[in-house]
């Protein structure tokens, strides 16, 4: 074992070496953070690339959706007017036909027809409630 207490320690000027040393660390220094720099740019540049191929797999997938519902509601549009369809439905509400004898054609202001088969309108007065 070594006495360090006995030693003697002794404090000298660094000589145009030491200069030199400083310089080298401070050069590796800089290399070593130019190097992490590089190391975690390019790892964060390759997770955005990930992150985008998978948002642009979700948008195809999404947009394949729409488009397939697209084509299901405009055939669905499609069936509900065609004229069959539309005549079905108006005869399932009571609806009849205007070639029918029993619609009153009404011309203009002067009725076609009987008098009293018009509907008059009267107005109600009615209490609104504020």
């Amino acid at each position: 074992m070594v006495d360090l207490s006995s030693q003697e320690i002794v404090n000298r000027p660094m000589s145009g070496d030491g200069g030199a040393i400083v310089f080298e660390i401070t050069k590796w220094f800089v290399v070593a953070a130019c190097l992490v720099t590089l190391l975690v740019g390019s790892v964060w540049v390759r997770d955005q690339g990930l992150t985008l191929q998978y948002q642009i797999e979700q948008l195809k997938r999404s947009n394949k959706k729409l488009g397939e519902q697209n084509d299901l509601l405009r055939a669905e549009y499609n069936a509900l007017v065609a004229p069959a369809e539309v005549e079905l439905a108006a005869t399932g509400l009571g609806l009849i036909s205007s070639n029918d004898k029993r619609v009153l054609i009404l011309d203009g202001d002067r009725p076609v027809g009987d008098r009293n088969r018009i509907a008059r309108m009267e107005p109600k007065s009615r209490t609104m409630h504020e």
